[in-house]
Formats: C-alpha cells, sequence, structure tokens
C-alpha cells in the first residue's frame, strides 16, 4: 500500500508514513484487507457512456461557437471516472482502454464538427446532414478541407483531453 499523501511505499502493518508522517486512514486498510474486484465489462460500458458525454459536448460547444477545451477536459474526466464508477476500480487496464475510447471518440466528435460545418456551406443547395457526411472522404482528398486548421483542432482538442485525464491517472498510478 502506498502513502495517500506523498506516494511512498508503506511497509506492511505501518500505521505512518516513515517519509511524510501522513497516518494511515482506516479505509487503506479496509483496502489491503478486501480489495475491491475491478469489473472490466461495466467499466467499459462507464468509459463508453464518460467519452459520449465528452464528445456531445465538443459538438454542442462546437454548435454555439465556442471552442471545445473545457469539452476536452469533460472527456478526459467522464471517461475515466465512467470506468472507475461502473468497473469498482481504475486499474492500468481500465486507464488504457479509457484512454483508446478517448482517442477515438474525441477524433469521431471533431469529424462530426466538421460534417455539420460542411452541411451549414452546402445546405443552400439542398444537401443534407447525411450528404455532408458522405463527401467529407472526397473533400479531405482533394484540398477541401484545411488540414492545418483540422489539425491544430485536433491537437488542441486531445491536449485538453490529456489535461482533463492527467490528475485521475496520476491519482489511478498511486493506489496501484
Amino acid at each position: 500500500m502506498n502513502c495517500e499523501h506523498c506516494g511512498t511505499m508503506l511497509a506492511e502493518g505501518s500505521t505512518v508514513c516513515s517519509v511524510c508522517g501522513t497516518a494511515v486512514t482506516a479505509e487503506q486498510i479496509e483496502a489491503v484487507r478486501n480489495p475491491v474486484k475491478e469489473n472490466v465489462g461495466l467499466g467499459i460500458l462507464g468509459a463508453l457512456i464518460g467519452a459520449l458525454i465528452g464528445g456531445a459536448s465538443i459538438v454542442g460547444l462546437n454548435l454555439i461557437g465556442y471552442v471545445a477545451s473545457i469539452s476536452g477536459v469533460l472527456m478526459g474526466f467522464a471517461t475515466l471516472k465512467g470506468y472507475e464508477l461502473l468497473g469498482k476500480k481504475l486499474s492500468k487496464k481500465g486507464i488504457v482502454i479509457s484512454v483508446l475510447l478517448m482517442i477515438v471518440v474525441t477524433f469521431a466528435a471533431n469529424m462530426v464538427c466538421i460534417g455539420i460545418e460542411v452541411y451549414n456551406e452546402f445546405k443552400v443547395y439542398g444537401a443534407t446532414l447525411a450528404d455532408s457526411f458522405a463527401i467529407l472522404p472526397e473533400l479531405f482528398m482533394n484540398d477541401g478541407i484545411d488540414f492545418g486548421a483540422f489539425f491544430t483542432n485536433l491537437g488542441m482538442l486531445y491536449a485538453f483531453v490529456a489535461l482533463g485525464a492527467f490528475f485521475i491517472i496520476r491519482d489511478a498510478f498511486k493506489k496501484v
């Protein structure tokens, strides 16, 4: 078991951290005696729900004209907490699964935002939202989409997702 304050590995039976002096809590002792079993299936479901909430906020804020940085933070937080909440424990496996979901859903949300922008440009010509998504590959291949802006926006989203996830992942590694 590790110290909740400084992360130092505690000797078995310790009541106080030898490095920082923080007392070992009853919850820590109970966690050692009765470790929580991880439910990966429910954890994945929780992470997916969290990622979809984050993705929806990216698209929603984009629709009203805001930079979706706060949505990136929400994505990181909601995905990891979703896994932990339903999976009962955030392990290294849960972090990897959650990070993969964050990467995929953030990319998908960015693509939805671009599809909506294309729709807004072409709806005057009778294009539907489905038409707009169908022509995205052609627009990418024929330089109809500004790659610089696309990758800048995607990179910013990923940076803010990482920011939202960083502290939760750090705390999870302290518990492992």
